[in-house]
């Protein structure tokens, strides 16, 4: 009787040299892949990387552009009286306190309103004394 755990002999030659054809394959490709990416490039980095001594000293840069600049905070003024302004009493960047004088208007508005009111004034005491 035939013991139908064993191969015949020809059957294990083959089966083999499969094996050994197999594993001389996988050998080839595990050293290859080795050689291409961990073998040391120690000297082929001394060749072809160029050195340069290092010195201490300032960086400078310049930088151009053009464009339109705006300020990244306004304040309008806030006249008590409206008019014409005539002159302006600061200069542009200058910090000033809130409520000190920027500019001066043209009085002469203001005078009218003056001489108006007061003939108003006149005109209502003149009423209350008929």
């Amino acid at each position: 009787m035939i013991n139908p755990r064993v191969l015949p002999r020809s059957k294990l030659r083959g089966l083999s040299l499969l094996n050994v054809s197999l594993v001389a394959v996988v050998l080839a490709i595990a050293v290859t892949a080795y050689l291409l990416f961990f073998r040391s490039d120690s000297e082929a980095a001394g060749t072809t990387r160029p050195s340069v001594a290092v010195a201490r000293g300032d960086v400078t840069a310049s930088v151009t552009s053009s464009g339109t600049l705006q300020s990244g905070q306004t304040a309008s003024p806030q006249f008590a009286t409206p008019g014409t302004v005539t002159t302006i009493l600061v200069k542009v960047g200058q910090v000033v306190a809130k409520g000190a004088a920027i500019a001066t208007i043209d009085p002469a508005a203001a005078e009218r309103d003056v001489r108006i009111a007061e003939q108003n004034q006149i005109a209502a005491a003149s009423e209350l004394r008929r």
